[in-house]
């Protein structure tokens, strides 16, 4: 962000910026970074639990797994 306010390009009524992750420090920057929260204990718990079936020899889930986000609404996405 600081690049694109840098070379003249407002943020968010020029460009709109969005994190994923939602690190904390995405709250201190200006504007404050909308971002995309993943659920990270939730992944690492459901692919343990995956790969503990795995070794025990039981049928393991295949496809997609859908786990739910969150999108933090912050400064740095203009509102259409």
């Amino acid at each position: 962000m600081d690049c694109f306010i840098d070379n003249g390009i407002s943020v968010p009524d020029g460009v709109s910026v969005v994190g994923f992750g939602n690190i904390r420090e995405g709250k201190f920057v200006r504007p404050e970074l909308t971002t995309i929260g993943e659920p990270y204990y939730d992944v690492g718990a459901v692919g343990m639990r995956m790969l503990i079936k795995m070794i025990k020899g039981d049928k393991t889930q295949q496809g997609l797994m859908e786990l739910p986000f969150t999108l933090e609404k912050r400064k740095s996405v203009k509102t259409l």
